[in-house]
């Protein structure tokens, strides 16, 4: 059940993302992007919880959801920067 539920998001986020082709059709998916959004969204969230802001007047650092989606925004980015030409 977890392989069928993990192929489907694969196929989603290569869907998704524009990534030149689904996993089912090609093969050829784009996965650096995917995995730098989830080390981004898993930066984020450590940004918050370990550095954050005291007072509550940083907007990055103040609200968890915006620091995970601006990980996530900053790992999808670099991990695009990494995609090989074919």
């Amino acid at each position: 059940m977890t392989l069928f539920v993990l192929n489907h998001y694969s196929m989603w986020c290569c869907n998704f993302l524009a990534l030149g082709g689904s996993v089912e059709e090609e093969g050829n998916c784009e996965m650096s992007i995917v995995i730098g959004i989830v080390i981004g969204a898993l930066a984020g969230f450590a940004n918050y919880r370990f550095i954050g802001c005291a007072t509550g007047t940083c907007p990055l650092n103040s609200n968890p959801w915006i620091a995970t989606i601006y990980g996530m925004v900053l790992g999808g980015l670099i991990g695009g920067s990494f995609r090989t030409s074919q």
